[in-house]
């Protein structure tokens, strides 16, 4: 397990998690790490979109790094998929997830014990 990581920085803080979500459901987490300080709520608030929150943890949005899976299975299937994320403030991310059979839409139940890994820096 990493207790702790160097920059040039100093140590970064780390969240990794794999993620499920079905559904109209709220993404489950299943951490694999967490140094955040805190608890990352995860919520779902309408198809294909999601908040990761927890209060003043992402401030500096250029020292945040964000790196999730983009695969989804399904059965014998291999179904790509894609995630887009950002910042919204200091106290959450969103992601939203996108079929590339319907990249225009954003849809539900893509998050397959998907792996997210975040970054925190100082």
């Amino acid at each position: 397990m990493i207790e702790a990581q160097q920059s040039s920085g100093g140590v970064f803080k780390l969240y990794v998690a794999n993620l499920t979500q079905s559904g109209t459901n709220a993404p489950v987490a299943t951490v694999l790490q967490n140094t955040l300080g805190g608890t990352l709520v995860w919520t779902r608030s309408e198809e294909g979109q999601y908040m990761a929150t927890l209060a003043d943890v992402f401030g500096d949005v250029d020292k945040v790094y964000i790196m999730i899976q983009g695969i989804w299975f399904e059965s014998t299937f291999t179904f790509p998929c894609f995630s887009l994320f950002g910042v919204n403030d200091s106290n959450s991310i969103i992601f939203y997830t996108l079929a590339l059979s319907t990249p225009d839409t954003y849809e539900d139940s893509l998050f397959n014990n998907t792996s997210v890994e975040i970054r925190i820096y100082p």
